[in-house]
């Protein structure tokens, strides 16, 4: 949902170090490689124990205590739409983890950043807190509690899934001429970041227009509980309706740099005054390169 309930979406966060032994759980995930390319994703072979997650850092928890501590709140999410009531379980220090492996990850995170974002991994800045309260959690082991059966594993959708890789191959294939592969994976973030930019036009339409109703209505009712609900439902929506624009915002200026990035690595100059205009041919070759038309 655009905007989830408190309590619907949970996000646990753990941050890494340069530490004096490696992770696990990191290592495991990048062998066969991590994805490099927007969309892709890559199917991990080895076991992953998360157990680390929750155990003590660096430092360690002091006491005797072994178990992680965590900081809990509620916040929103860090790229668009950006939908707050996101409830946040932040690891209190960080994992150590071994220079190649934060490198490698690293060099993922690059990869997959939109081309217009100004900062590399971050879509948003450093929020404010907003008066917002934290409390601190420690992490116990529920495992000997947990009953879990054994899974069959759907043969059906693995078949789908191979027969749809099967399909995308043979459309590719068919497709000529072939635009380099930094040109089309240029106009898939765009394409993207049309669909979202579209997404938050609809949020803040919807959230401006119930604040303005909210608004509305305070001119007639009466002062009590009721009201108070009112003044509550018109500054919670109307709160929505800025973030909205914000992302809106985002969204445009990412859209107005990504074209001009896409051009560029299609190898287009720009248009002199006195260029005489394409021809038909030209033109047809670039509907071809560019079905969606984001770059006219």
């Amino acid at each position: 949902r655009e905007n989830p309930a408190p309590g619907d979406v949970a996000v646990v966060s753990v941050g890494y170090t340069y530490g004096g032994r490696r992770s696990k759980l990191l290592d495991s995930l990048k062998k066969g490689g991590l994805p490099l390319e927007p969309g892709s994703w890559q199917e991990s072979t080895q076991e992953l124990d998360f157990s680390e997650f929750f155990g003590p850092g660096l430092m360690g928890s002091g006491g005797g205590d072994r178990s992680g501590k965590f900081w809990q709140y509620e916040g929103s999410l860090t790229a668009p739409p950006c939908s707050r009531g996101v409830q946040w379980v932040v690891r209190h220090d960080a994992l150590p983890a071994s220079p190649d492996s934060l490198e490698a990850f690293k060099e993922a995170i690059a990869a997959l950043t939109p081309v217009a974002q100004a900062e590399v991994g971050n879509a948003r800045k450093l929020q404010s807190a907003c008066g917002r309260t934290m409390t601190l959690r420690s992490t116990s082991d529920v495992t000997p509690q947990m009953q879990l059966e054994p899974r069959a594993e759907d043969g059906g959708f693995q078949t789908a899934v191979a027969e749809a890789l099967a399909e995308q191959k043979k459309f590719a294939a068919a497709m000529v001429p072939e635009p380099p592969k930094l040109y089309k994976e240029c106009l898939d973030r765009l394409a993207r970041a049309a669909t979202d930019l579209g997404v938050a036009k609809s949020h803040r339409h919807n959230t401006c227009k119930a604040g303005a109703e909210a608004q509305a209505k305070l001119k007639t009712v009466q002062p009590g509980l009721s009201r108070v609900r009112v003044v509550e439902q018109y500054k919670g929506n109307m709160a929505k309706c800025e973030t909205a624009s914000a992302v809106i915002a985002s969204l445009a200026k990412e859209l107005s740099g990504g074209k001009a990035r896409c051009a560029s690595l299609k190898g287009e100059k720009p248009k002199a005054k006195d260029e005489q205009p394409m021809s038909g041919s030209v033109s047809g070759a670039l509907s071809a390169l560019d079905p969606s038309g984001l770059l006219r």
